[in-house]
């Protein structure tokens, strides 16, 4: 779990890295800390989210209901995405173009981070919850 993170971790900073220079040329200086300011945002997202998925295991392996820490997790990014696009562009005044494609950018690898690396033959084995144990 923990290195998946990490590797979704390394290939957002990739790809904003990859970005950099376009944002560069078209929007400038302010352009370029803008973009990186929301992909930094996505990227602490990413860091909160493994730390509530290992909690949420811990719960699981101990024989609780790990589905408050994921309840827990979601609201705890949502409200520092909105925190952090507030900071950005409120307070910093940010441009919201370059800031939201940051966040963005680092946000689909999610969707595509995901499925590298491991295929359904050699994905981590999932160990079982105890039926009375899973939410429903």
């Amino acid at each position: 779990m923990r290195s998946l993170g990490f590797s979704i971790l390394k290939m957002q900073i990739l790809l904003v890295l990859f970005a950099s220079p376009f944002v560069l040329w078209f929007f400038g200086w302010r352009g370029f800390s803008a973009l990186w300011f929301g992909g930094i945002v996505a990227m602490f997202n990413i860091i909160l989210m493994s730390r509530r998925l290992a909690a949420a295991n811990l719960d699981v392996e101990r024989g609780l209901d790990g589905s408050m820490q994921l309840y827990l997790g979601a609201v705890e990014r949502f409200a520092f995405a909105a925190l952090g696009f507030a900071l950005g562009m409120g307070y910093l005044k940010l441009s919201p173009l370059p800031l939201l494609a940051g966040f963005g950018l680092a946000q689909l690898v999610y969707f595509w981070g995901g499925r590298v690396g491991f295929t359904r033959d050699d994905a981590p084995p999932v160990k079982d919850a105890p039926l009375d144990k899973v939410a429903s």
